[in-house]
């Protein structure tokens, strides 16, 4: 299976080119917070299966790549503004007052995401976040019991 895949060059590419998004986007989030490396492997996870699930293109990865780092910096910044972070249980106040602002920044994501994809890609792209939303949520509700 390797072999094939260095054979086409393509999927090489595209995982070099994951790798790379993940470090840019991990930088960016360990200058407004330091990740563990823990944290930093599932990132980069993260970027690598969507790389492959969407079968983004060189220049598809190429275009992706600011609009996901600004993303991250605005919702990190949102976080922020709220007193999130560092392991905080956040009230529930505050959770609907951060809710209309990062709804905001996914809308102008998704915007600028489906220029880019495909229509089919951006149906798998949807159902992504919609996996990311589940895991955000059962994860804050596991903090929340503690």
């Amino acid at each position: 299976m390797l072999h094939n895949r260095l054979q086409t060059g393509t999927s090489t590419r595209a995982l070099l080119a994951a790798i790379t998004l993940g470090v840019i986007a991990a930088a960016s989030a360990a200058q407004a917070q330091e990740l563990s490396d823990e944290q930093m492997a599932q990132l980069q996870e993260r970027v690598q299966e969507m790389v492959q699930r969407l079968e983004l293109t060189d220049d598809q990865l190429a275009a992706l790549e600011p609009i996901i780092r600004e993303s991250m910096e605005s919702r990190r910044a949102i976080m922020e503004s709220y007193g999130l972070g560092d392991g905080q249980r956040p009230s529930p106040r505050k959770l609907r007052g951060m809710r209309g602002e990062m709804q905001e920044v996914q809308e102008a994501t998704q915007a600028e995401v489906s220029e880019i994809l495909s229509d089919e890609q951006m149906d798998e792209y949807l159902a992504i976040q919609e996996e990311r939303r589940d895991e955000m949520r059962a994860e804050m509700r596991s903090r929340m019991n503690r």
